[in-house]
């Protein structure tokens, strides 16, 4: 596996998690409208750190290309 495939994978794993956590907000906004502002706010802070991470990263390896 390449690096790249590797971040791939880590990427695709981090955004299915914040689908999720969507989906949980989605659900409880009805119930509780502090709860899913809640969960929206970790889903903007987790996605900008992804996004972070993975731009770092990925203008930090050299996959030998």
């Amino acid at each position: 596996m390449t690096t790249k495939e590797a971040l791939d994978k880590v990427k695709s794993i981090c955004f299915s998690h914040l689908q999720e956590l969507q989906k949980e907000a989605d659900a409880v906004k009805s119930q509780s409208e502090q709860t899913a502002k809640a969960l929206e706010w970790e889903i903007h802070e987790l996605s900008e750190a992804t996004y972070l991470i993975m731009e770092f990263v990925s203008g930090s390896i050299d996959d030998g290309k």
